[in-house]
C-alpha cells in the first residue's frame, strides 16, 4: 500500500485532509501499526506515536527494533509514565533507559538488573548496594571486570576497569572484608581514592606509597601519624622524599639496624652506616663503610672479624703511616661540596635543600650553615637563620667564628634588634676592622637618617609630609618594601603611625595587595586589644595607611629579655590577646600569623598587630590559592600546615605556642630543620612544660595542653572559653 494517496477534498464543507493524515488513517484501517507509528513520528504527533507503538505489539519485531518505539518510550518517561516507558524501552533494547525509569519509580533492585543487562556495571552495582544486595553488587562488578578484560584494553577500558575494581574494594570494605579489599587495591595504579581505601583497609604502608607516588607528601605524613608504626612509616617518607639521613635516624631509634645502615649509606653518611652494619652483625659491610669514612682502624677491626686478615693488616699499616688524612686535615664534607656545585650552577633552591639536611654532628656543618644563612636571610627567614647559627659549636676555627659573628649581626639587624646588631658588629670590627661591610652597616644603624639608598627604596625623611597633613617624625620599623613611621597629624594634632608600601613603577606588588587587605579587615575591628586603623592614602611611590601609634615593646623582645615570666603577668598578657581574638573571630576573621612579633605590649595592655595575611568571610578577593600555606612555621597550627580550611581554633593553637614561650622561655619545637618541624607538629605533642619549668601548676599545664591539642576538636571551642579558663588559673 502506498503511504501517501492523491490529495482529495473533504465532504460537507470540511477542510481537505493533507496526504499524511489520509495515509495515516489508511494504515490504521489496515492494522499497519508499525508503519503508522513511523508516519506519526514523521508528523511529530507524539500522542499517536505512543498509541501506535504500543499497538504494534510488545514483542521485538522479527526484523529488529526501530527508533519509533524508543522515541515513544522517551516521551512517556518525560511525561512521568515510567511503567509504560519501561515496556517500550525493553522492546527496543534500551535497557539503560529502562533502568533510569525504574529508578524514577523507586524500584532500585529492578533498575539494577536493567543496568546489569545493559552492561552499565557501575550503575548496576550502585543500585544493588543501595538496595542492600551487596553480594549482587560484587558479582556485577566482577562480571564487568571479566567482560572488559576479555579483549585488548584501550585507555578508556583501562580506566573503566580500574573504576570497577575501586568500587568492588569499597563494597568489600563495607562488608568487613578488609583483607580482600587490600589485596585488590594493591594491584591498582596510584590514585587518590586507592590510597584512601588502602588506609581504610589498614594497609598504611601501601597507602603511604600511593600518596608519595602522587606527590602528596602531606597526606602521606598524615597516614604515618595515624599509624601505630608512625616512625617507621615516616622513615619511608624521608627515603622517598630524598632525606635518607633523617630516615636513618628514625630507623636507628626503632632498632632497625639493617634498614638504618642502608639509609645512611644512601645519604653518604658512612660513619653512621658502619656503626649500624656492626649492630646488624655485618662486619664486612661495616668494614667497607668505615673505610669509605676514612676510619681505617675501625675498618681493619671489622675486616678482621669478617675473616679478611690481609685487608685488615693493610689498613692498619695505612693508619699507622698517617695516610688516613693527607696533611693531617679531615676531608671536606661531601654535602657542602655538592651544595657549592649547585650554587655555582645557579640552583640556590637545591643548594639550600642540601644544606638544610645537615646535622650539627655532620662534618662541615659550620661551613654549610654559613653558606645557608645568607640564603635564609634573603628569603626573609631571619629567625630561622639565627637559630641555625646558634648550632655552630664554639670551638670552630677563627675564620668561621668571625663569619658566624658577622651573620649573627645581620640576623639581629633583620629582626630589628638594633642594640644586639650593633654589639655584634662591634665584636666583628674589634677582630677585623675591615671585615666585609660590617663598618658601613654599623654606621647605618647608628645613623639611619643619614644612610643613602637608591631612590626607588628610599624612606621618607624626617620633616617631610604626606598628603599635606602627616609630618614624618622618625622611621620606627621596616620589612621588605614596607616601612613604619611615627608621624604627627596636623589636622587632628595627634601622633599616629604610618605604614607605607613602596611599589615598583609597574605596580601590582603583593605587599600592596596585602596592605589593602589589612586595611579592609582592620577597619572592621574596633577593640582595645587590636591596633586601630584610621585611613588609607596614596603618595608618589606607593600606598600608606594611618593607624594608632603605640609606645611599647614587641612581645618577642620581652620573651628574649625576660622569660620565663611570672604566671600573673602571663595570665594578663594572654587574656588581652584572647580578648582581641574573640572580637576578630566574632567578625569572621582568622589572623593566621599570630606570633610574639605581631603582639605589642604597651604600658596598659597588649595589642594585636598585622592582619596582612588574615582570612575573613565575605572578602571577594583572595591573595592566596586554596591550600597555600602562609604564616610563620613555628606558630602555625597543624591544620594550617596541611593547608586545610581554618577557623578561630587555629589562632588558639598559635596562642598556645605563645603561652609556652612565655612560660618556658623557649619555643617547644626545633626550627633548625623546617621539614622536621612540620613532622613534629603533625605527629608529636610539645615537650611537657613541667619538665622545662618545674614550678608550673597542674592547672596551667592542663590549660596549655588543651590549647596545643593537634586536633582542633580537642581545643577550646573559642576565645571566650579561653578567657574563662584563664580567669580560673592560679597566679
Amino acid at each position: 500500500m502506498a503511504l501517501f494517496s492523491r490529495r482529495r477534498g473533504g465532504g460537507d464543507g470540511a477542510p481537505p485532509e493533507d496526504e499524511q493524515t489520509r495515509s495515516l488513517k489508511e494504515l490504521v484501517r489496515a492494522g499497519e501499526w508499525r508503519k503508522a507509528a513511523q508516519l506519526a513520528a514523521q508528523m511529530k504527533d507524539d500522542a499517536k506515536l505512543v498509541q501506535y507503538a504500543f499497538l504494534s505489539g510488545l514483542g521485538r519485531l522479527p526484523d529488529g527494533p526501530t527508533p519509533e518505539p524508543q522515541r515513544a518510550a522517551e516521551i512517556l518517561a518525560r511525561q512521568g509514565r515510567h511503567e509504560e516507558a519501561i515496556l517500550l524501552f525493553e522492546r527496543t533494547g534500551a535497557l539503560a533507559l529502562a533502568g533510569e525509569s525504574a529508578l524514577a519509580l523507586g524500584q532500585v533492585s529492578r533498575a539494577a538488573r536493567f543496568f546489569r543487562q545493559a552492561r552499565a556495571w557501575e550503575q548496576a552495582a550502585r543500585c544493588f548496594e543501595e538496595a542492600g544486595e551487596l553480594r549482587e553488587a560484587l558479582q556485577t562488578l566482577q562480571e564487568g571486570e571479566e567482560r572488559i578484560g576479555q579483549g585488548a584494553l584501550r585507555n578508556a577500558d583501562q580506566g573503566r576497569l580500574e573504576r570497577l575494581k575501586l568500587r568492588r574494594a569499597e563494597i568489600l570494605l563495607r562488608m568487613g572484608r578488609a583483607d580482600l579489599a587490600g589485596v585488590l587495591l594493591t594491584s591498582l595504579p596510584a590514585s587518590q581514592r586507592a590510597a584512601e581505601l588502602l588506609e581504610l583497609a589498614g594497609r598504611h604502608e601501601e597507602a603511604l606509597y600511593r600518596y608519595l607516588d602522587l606527590g602528596r607528601v602531606e597526606d602521606a605524613t598524615a597516614v604515618a601519624a595515624r599509624s601505630h608504626q608512625q616512625e617507621r612509616l615516616l622513615a619511608k617518607i624521608h627515603l622517598r622524599s630524598g632525606r635518607p639521613i633523617e630516615a636513618g635516624h628514625l630507623l636507628a631509634r626503632l632498632g632497625f639496624a639493617w634498614e638504618a645502615a642502608e639509609a645512611y649509606e644512601a645519604g653518604g653518611d658512612w660513619s653512621r652506616a658502619a656503626y649500624r652494619w656492626e649492630a646488624a652483625r655485618e662486619p664486612r659491610k661495616a668494614a667497607e663503610a668505615y673505610e669509605k669514612a676514612n676510619r681505617l682502624r675501625d675498618a681493619a677491626r671489622c675486616y678482621e672479624a669478617a675473616g679478611l686478615s690481609p685487608k685488615a693488616v693493610e689498613l692498619r699499616d695505612r693508619a699507622a703511616s698517617g695516610a688516613a688524612h693527607p696533611a693531617g686535615r679531615p676531608r671536606a664534607s661531601t654535602q657542602v661540596a655538592e651544595a657549592r656545585q649547585q650554587l655555582a650552577a645557579g640552583d640556590t633552591v637545591k643548594a639550600a635543600w642540601i644544606l638544610m639536611r645537615m646535622l650539627p654532628e655532620d662534618p662541615g656543618f659550620a661551613e654549610g650553615a654559613l653558606l645557608l644563612v645568607p640564603m635564609l636571610l634573603e628569603a626573609g627567614f631571619s629567625k630561622e637563620a639565627f637559630d641555625r647559627l646558634r648550632l655552630i659549636p664554639d670551638n670552630v676555627e677563627p675564620a668561621l667564628a668571625l663569619d658566624r659573628e658577622y651573620w649573627e649581626a645581620r640576623c639581629h639587624e633583620a629582626m630589628d634588634q638594633t642594640d644586639s646588631a650593633l654589639a655584634a658588629y662591634a665584636r666583628v670590627l674589634q677582630r677585623d676592622p675591615a671585615y666585609r661591610d660590617a663598618r658601613q652597616r654599623q654606621e647605618r644603624l647608628r645613623n639611619p637618617a643619614g644612610t643613602a639608598e637608591p631612590q626607588s627604596t628610599q624612606g621618607l625623611p624626617a620633616g617631610s609630609r604626606l598628603a599635606g597633613r602627616y609630618e614624618i617624625v622618625a622611621e620606627i620599623g621596616r620589612g621588605g618594601m614596607a616601612r613604619v613611621y611615627k608621624a604627627h597629624d596636623h589636622d587632628l594634632a595627634e601622633t599616629v603611625a604610618i605604614k607605607t608600601v613602596l611599589t615598583a613603577s609597574e605596580g601590582g606588588s603583593g605587599d600592596e595587595a596585602r596592605l589593602l587587605r589589612e586595611i579592609q579587615i582592620c577597619r572592621r575591628l574596633s577593640h582595645p586589644n587590636i591596633v586601630r586603623v584610621y585611613d588609607l592614602g596614596k603618595f608618589d611611590r606607593g600606598l600608606f595607611v594611618t593607624m594608632e601609634y603605640l609606645e611599647g615593646d614587641r612581645l618577642d623582645h620581652i620573651i628574649d629579655r625576660e622569660a620565663p615570666l611570672s604566671f600573673g603577668r602571663i595570665q594578663s598578657l594572654l587574656a588581652d590577646a584572647a580578648a582581641g581574638l574573640q572580637e576578630a573571630h566574632q567578625q569572621g576573621i582568622v589572623h593566621r600569623d599570630l606570633k610574639p612579633g605581631n603582639l605589642m605590649v604597651t604600658a596598659n595592655r597588649l595589642k594585636i598587630l598585622d592582619f596582612g595575611i588574615a582570612s575573613m568571610r565575605g572578602l571577594g578577593a583572595r591573595l592566596t590559592q586554596v591550600g597555600m600555606i602562609l604564616g610563620s612555621p613555628m606558630y602555625m597550627s597543624p591544620e594550617q600546615i596541611r593547608g586545610r580550611e581554618l577557623d578561630g581554633r587555629s589562632d588558639l593553637y598559635s596562642l598556645g605556642l605563645i603561652a609556652y614561650a612565655l612560660m618556658g622561655g623557649r619555643e617547644p619545637f626545633d626550627l633548625t630543620e623546617p621539614t622536621v618541624l612540620v613532622l613534629q607538629k603533625l605527629r608529636e605533642d610539645p615537650p611537657d612544660i613541667q619538665e622545662i619549668r618545674p614550678d608550673t601548676p597542674e592547672a596551667w599545664a592542663a590549660f596549655l595542653a588543651r590549647l596545643l591539642a593537634r586536633d582542633p576538636e580537642d581545643r577550646y571551642a573559642d576565645a571566650g572559653e579561653v578567657l574563662k579558663a584563664l580567669a580560673k588559673l592560679p597566679v
